[in-house]
């Protein structure tokens, strides 16, 4: 079964890269908005992923918390 939850799950990712974009820029010293949420979902992507379907109340039978679990190794 694919992922129900991915307009959500975006949503959030989207939010949580708004709050923190800025910041980001910083610390990498990039000054181009686009490269900065590129680099930040590199960087950040998989952990904003993980800890969303981790919670998910649909998560069984889910191909894609199944394949996040698999890259992630996240603990049964």
């Amino acid at each position: 079964m694919p992922c129900t939850h991915l307009k959500e799950l975006l949503k959030e990712e989207a939010e949580v890269i708004t709050r923190h974009l800025e910041e980001f820029m910083g610390h990498k010293h990039i000054g181009d908005g686009d490269k900065a949420k590129s680099e930040f979902i590199k960087e950040y992507g998989w952990i904003m992923r993980e800890m969303y379907c981790d919670f998910c109340p649909d998560k069984e039978g889910c191909d894609a918390y199944e394949e996040t679990k698999r890259k992630n190794s996240i603990p049964e």
